[in-house]
């Protein structure tokens, strides 16, 4: 059978990519023909490599991102789409196809449109609202969670600005399960002090405020 595994975060080679890996893996020492697609080619060796899989039977097939629509079309080529993307909305057109949760849907994805549009309008207004990050730099996913606590994930490379005035004590998790070491950090700016709740300390980018524009 032939069959195609969709992470479009691939690239981020987190827990989730490695369970929709594994899957591709199982699947093709199994006898089926498997691509494993993705649109951002870190290389298939150092993508087994770092998830500790075999894909020695795995293709690695990257395509454009060009949205959804795209990969519909895409998953007409294949008798079996497994789609692991988090979130994703693609209306697969293969004979048969699976989609892969790894977490709860969000809590508006079942909202009227009406409601969703003033949860957009109102909800910048909230969070700016809330005290500490100034602002997301690049290299940051959708942030994701509740009221309670609120996570971010990386592509691996990403900054993180703060404003800039008198010194602050900021107190957040940085890093993965699994990770070979501590976050690489790049400071300029005023230097701003973080601490996880593990005791390990981290340097971020605080903008002073003549910078700030």
């Amino acid at each position: 059978m032939k069959v195609a595994v969709y992470n479009r975060f691939l690239q981020s080679m987190g827990g989730g990519e490695r369970h929709s890996s594994m899957l591709a893996q199982v699947l093709a020492d199994e006898g089926h023909e498997v691509d494993l697609v993705g649109h951002e080619d870190v290389g298939k060796e150092i993508l087994a490599d770092h998830l500790g899989l075999n894909l020695g039977k795995v293709s690695l097939r990257i395509v454009p991102d060009r949205g959804e629509s795209q990969v519909a079309r895409l998953s007409a080529e294949y008798e079996l789409f497994v789609n692991a993307s988090y979130m994703s909305r693609v209306k697969a057109q293969a004979p048969r196809n699976l989609y892969l949760c790894y977490f709860p849907t969000p809590f508006d994805h079942d909202l009227p449109s009406w409601q969703r549009r003033m949860v957009r309008l109102v909800g910048p207004h909230v969070r700016a609202g809330r005290p500490g990050v100034a602002e997301w730099g690049l290299g940051w996913f959708p942030p994701e969670g509740g009221r309670r606590r609120t996570w971010v994930w990386t592509s691996g490379r990403a900054s993180l600005q703060l404003a800039g005035g008198p010194a602050k004590r900021v107190v957040f998790d940085l890093g993965r399960p699994g990770a070979p070491g501590p976050a690489e950090d790049f400071v300029y700016g005023r230097l701003a002090t973080v601490t996880d709740p593990f005791g390990t300390e981290f340097s971020v980018i605080a903008r002073p405020e003549a910078q700030r524009g």
